[in-house]
């Protein structure tokens, strides 16, 4: 079964009001696949007095919200290392030239000339955006390319079709081992069956379990609509220091160290609904599958970068304005669990930093991952 139903997908971050409560939000840009969109600033009115007033005004906000009556404001998350100036000041993208005239692939018919077996897609659940599928079939041309470890048949398994006479039966299949153990065999077991290089598909934490109890609720439990508040709050603050925050470090720290195989790439979430990290994304999974050896149709970065827009980007946007109207409320964490994810996240970066047996591959976009994900964290407290 494929872990599907990721209600959260976004292109860009947004800024949200203050919070009445004593908990600080979620970003809807990575909770619940809203959108993300930054509002442009609202520019200064004629006359001296006037601008007074509004400034004015704006600082008496910020007293309400965050320092008067002694309650906390809700910010949106940061997706970047950028400061927020640099963001508010950013221009989109004009990709009128890839709706228009989209650039045909450089590599149209792909072949390989061997044998070869998929790679691992370990994926946090709600880590991969439901995009990823027919994406990777544009990408390679290859019908089957993504497969689930756990969507079985009597033809398929283990992302094996029986009997496939194909030199490529598959180029990626994706797994939540450890979420979902996966003993018999192991992984590391499987070493004939799958390549060497993996991708693994990571999420911040602070969008990553909402979007998992979310996703649970509508599989398991016949969830219709957003989970009520009190329901979140609930799983939050039963979950998060027991059992969450833990399986999601040692999830990327057993496949970090899993022989024989090697991180090729971090595919981080936030990056795929990013204007400026998405093509680059698409360019580096582009990259890892042509160096594995598979078929990869566009290779030229204009073409990866309109590929990113109108395979990714479009189906984003579209989910994204369903959700919206939705009116979906943002998830909330309290200051005291956002140190402890800010404490959690130091220290995994300094213990991947300081590992005793040297660095491993993937090892420095991990840190930058972490870095980023601290940042975020620290934003909202």
């Amino acid at each position: 079964m494929r872990l599907e139903g990721d209600q959260t997908m976004t292109i860009r971050k947004r800024a949200h009001a203050p919070s009445e409560g004593g908990e600080r939000a979620v970003p809807r840009d990575g909770a619940f696949n809203r959108s993300s969109r930054k509002n442009p600033r609202v520019a200064p009115s004629i006359g001296r007095m006037l601008l007074i007033g509004l400034t004015s005004a704006f600082l008496a906000a910020i007293y309400l919200g965050v320092g008067g009556r002694g309650h906390h404001h809700s910010a949106a998350i940061s997706e970047s290392a950028s400061s927020a100036q640099q963001q508010v000041a950013k221009q989109p993208k004009d990709w009128s030239h890839c709706e228009d005239s989209p650039p045909a692939p450089s590599n149209a018919s792909p072949a390989a000339d061997k044998k070869l077996e998929p790679l691992w897609l370990p994926t946090y659940p709600t880590s991969l955006p439901a995009i990823y599928e027919p994406f990777l079939k544009v990408l390679t041309g290859i019908p089957t390319a993504a497969k689930n470890y756990y969507r079985q048949s009597k033809s398929l398994r283990r992302c094996h079709q029986k009997n496939a006479n194909a030199l490529i039966d598959g180029i990626s299949c994706e797994i939540v081992h450890p979420i979902v153990p996966c003993e018999r065999p192991h992984p590391s077991a499987q070493r004939d069956n799958f390549g060497r290089a993996v991708l693994l598909a990571t999420r911040n934490p602070l969008t990553a379990f909402p979007a998992f109890h979310q996703e649970k609720a509508e599989k398991y439990h016949g969830q219709v609509g957003q989970v009520s508040i009190e329901d979140w709050v609930k799983f939050r603050d039963e979950y998060l220091q027991k059992t969450l925050f833990t399986e999601w470090k040692q999830f990327i720290n057993e496949w970090r160290s899993m022989k024989p195989y090697h991180i090729a790439a971090y595919l981080r979430y936030e990056d795929w609904s990013d204007e400026d990290r998405g093509p680059a994304l698409v360019a580096s999974v582009a990259s890892v599958l042509r160096g594995e050896g598979f078929p990869v149709r566009y290779t030229d970065e204009s073409e990866t970068a309109c590929l990113w827009h109108t395979q990714v980007h479009n189906a984003i946007v579209a989910e994204e304005r369903k959700l919206k109207e939705g009116g979906w409320y943002t998830p909330e964490y309290t200051k005291e669990q956002l140190q402890y994810l800010a404490e959690e996240l130091q220290t995994f970066i300094d213990e991947v930093k300081g590992a005793d047996d040297g660095k491993r591959p993937g090892d420095e976009q991990l840190v930058v991952t972490l870095n980023g994900y601290r940042e975020d964290v620290l934003e909202l407290i």
